[in-house]
């Protein structure tokens, strides 16, 4: 693995970009991250440097909005739906070929940036 400045400079300015646009809208650090990432190493590694960022940022906003919790059982089914998740992802990240993984992570940005494109004002209710 290497670290050139210019690959530095790159995913630095992916974390500024992907942070601005999570504190702006509370989701997005990782659709910028992880793909600038992949692209100088490989998905596997993007997902592993985004892990614990992602993490440290969501319990930051857990905290942070802890006055306003949805109904817990909203809350519970949402985490245990998160941690399910998670259990079966690691297990593909594992086992899936890098190509595939690659497809998977480009196909996931470019549906995510149509629908923000095409249904702006989309959101889901808890």
């Amino acid at each position: 693995m290497t670290f050139d400045p210019i690959t530095i400079f790159a995913i630095l300015a992916a974390f500024a970009l992907g942070g601005t646009l999570k504190g702006a809208t509370g989701a997005g650090a990782p659709i910028i991250t992880i793909p600038v990432i992949a692209a100088f190493y490989d998905v596997r590694i993007a997902v592993i440097i985004m892990v614990i960022p992602n993490l440290l940022t969501n319990i930051s906003q857990i905290y942070q909005f802890r006055k306003t919790i949805l109904p817990l059982f909203f809350t519970f089914s949402f985490a245990l739906g998160g941690g399910i998740g998670a259990f079966v992802g690691t297990i593909l990240l594992v086992n899936l070929p890098i190509k595939i993984l690659t497809l998977s992570v480009a196909f996931i940005v470019i549906i995510y940036i149509t629908l923000k494109l095409i249904v702006p004002s989309l959101k889901l209710a808890y």
